[in-house]
């Protein structure tokens, strides 16, 4: 090709290329790939989106790069990855070969570099997913590096958590390196899915990510966590409404605006009301309820107990709704809250306790 350059060039072409494209023969279609690669070269031309990458690209089935000469190994290259890149902005799935065949034409999987900028819609993520299913064997014996790699990016490929969990679930591998390694952009693409969620998705989404990573998604930067307060706030889930607490005290490691620490107040409030609503449908007497309200206020009291106005409201909260209890179960409850070791919170409830003995003994005095 190199000798008889002009010639070459002129039979050899786009349009040759594209005239031969529907031949059966695989081998045939090998040949048209070299060309191909000689053509990008040599012209930097982008295919367009007519051009029939498909058919190439299925003549790659059992590729190996010694059927061919050597020295044509670089034109290849260049062929495969433009047909890759191609194919998979065209919404297609034949570029699928490239993990058959990359041990024989890319072992460091640069391929991934090429695709970094490829984005589905819902539609053709859920498409794209239940394809990587069938690519899945074709990468247990990878390299370390290289698996890592593709990992990540199907993790920041998948824009919602349907498709996050089902690639987490039934496409990527699992080993303590391997889940070490993505274990921090596994975190980001959840936090990115769920940002936007309301009470009821955030609370569908929350029980279904795995159980040991349930807590690391909820540590975002300020603003997504006073968001998340809002939205964990307002669930009648008692394992997202557990979990106030502990994003509740990230956010007071820093100084808050007055509007920030205005939104948390608000916030709280809601949380404390569902909590006890939650509580209370699950206590089998008000005993045990007014034990788990307390109890809560010993959780957020560290991080609360300087800020007058949010504890205020809070333990108006559960002594409102422990007045609102029948005396006896008030007085049962005295042999839980004592356990407390937060001085300041049984004297909330201690100072009840003495309320209505004084009354008892006034009325029968």
């Amino acid at each position: 090709m190199i000798i008889h350059n002009d010639l070459t060039i002129n039979a050899s072409g786009r349009d040759f290329i594209l005239r031969h494209s529907i031949d059966k023969p695989k081998e045939k279609r090998l040949f048209l790939c070299i060309l191909l690669g000689y053509d990008v070269q040599r012209t930097h031309y982008i295919l367009d989106n007519k051009f029939p990458s498909g058919s190439f690209l299925n003549a790659l089935e059992d590729y190996k790069q010694k059927t061919l000469p050597l020295d044509t190994k670089e034109q290849m290259y260049t062929a495969i990855m433009t047909l890759v890149h191609h194919n998979a902005f065209q919404m297609k799935y034949d570029w699928f070969i490239i993990f058959i065949i990359a041990n024989e034409i890319d072992p460091n999987y640069t391929f991934i570099d090429r695709l970094k900028s490829l984005k589905y819609s819902n539609e053709n993520l859920a498409m794209f997913i239940e394809r990587c299913k069938t690519i899945k064997p074709y990468n247990e014996n990878i390299k370390f590096e290289c698996y890592a790699k593709i990992a990540k990016w199907l993790i920041r490929l998948c824009h919602n958590m349907d498709s996050l969990l089902i690639l987490w679930n039934d496409v990527l591998f699992h080993n303590s390196e391997i889940d070490r390694n993505i274990f921090k952009c596994f975190i980001e693409q959840i936090q990115e899915c769920i940002s936007h969620d309301d009470a009821v998705d955030l609370k569908h989404h929350f029980k279904r990510i795995p159980a040991d990573y349930r807590y690391d998604v909820l540590y975002w930067g300020r603003d997504e966590v006073i968001q998340s307060l809002e939205s964990i706030s307002q669930s009648y889930t008692l394992e997202l409404l557990n979990s106030f607490p502990k994003i509740l005290e990230y956010c007071f490691h820093n100084d808050l605006s007055d509007t920030e620490e205005e939104k948390i107040s608000e916030s709280c409030i809601v949380w404390f009301k569902n909590l006890i609503k939650k509580l209370n449908a699950s206590s089998s007497n008000e005993s045990d309820l007014i034990f788990s309200m307390f109890q809560q206020l010993e959780l957020v009291h560290p991080f609360l107990n300087q800020k007058d106005n949010i504890w205020g409201n809070l333990s108006d909260i559960a002594l409102e709704r422990t007045k609102n209890c029948p005396e006896n179960q008030i007085f049962d409850a005295i042999k839980f809250v004592v356990q407390i070791n937060q001085n300041d919170v049984k004297k909330l409830f201690l100072n009840i306790v003495q309320e209505r003995l004084k009354k008892h003994y006034t009325t029968n005095g």
